[in-house]
């Protein structure tokens, strides 16, 4: 091996990795923001690794994942022993979303976890859609990186 690849191979395996390691203040959100009288029957956590294992554990049958997430929201899932399979997206990184219904109907998911990938949710059509899952199984979604992002509507959020 040539010192520039053992070099480069080194600086990889030191380099943090990427997605999932923002953690909140709790403190400081739930002062700001009065979270415990907005969502009286929430759990607060730091983390979305956290609230992913908290749910393997309630929710312990196979999961539908986002085909692209970090490996830092798989890991709750292996600590817990929980079987999930990947459902395809399109170049945008949106659901295939006919795709995501057949998968539904055929593998009865016991959860399905919905990505708002960059702040933007799915358009109100889709959406509906991903409520209309909700009649199979849990449907938790991801909208953590809105809350960079300021909409009209409050549609992240919305289905889940």
């Amino acid at each position: 091996m040539s010192a520039g690849v053992a070099g480069a191979e080194e600086r990889r395996t030191q380099s943090p990795p990427i997605g999932g390691v923002f953690e909140l203040d709790l403190a400081a959100v739930l002062e700001a923001q009065d979270a415990p009288a907005r969502f009286p029957e929430a759990q607060s956590v730091t983390s979305g690794r956290t609230a992913l294992a908290i749910l393997a554990e309630e929710v312990p049958g196979p999961w539908l994942l986002h085909a692209y997430l970090c490996d830092s929201v798989l890991q709750p899932l292996r600590r817990a022993g929980i079987p999930f399979e990947f459902y395809p997206v399109g170049g945008d990184l949106r659901p295939r979303l006919d795709e995501l219904e057949r998968s539904a109907e055929s593998q009865s998911p016991a959860a399905i976890l919905v990505v708002d990938y960059f702040g933007f949710p799915p358009a109100s059509e889709d959406a509906a859609r991903f409520r209309a899952l909700r009649e199979r199984c849990l449907v938790v979604e991801d909208c953590v990186q809105g809350s960079l992002v300021e909409l009209p509507d409050a549609a992240g959020g919305a289905i889940g």
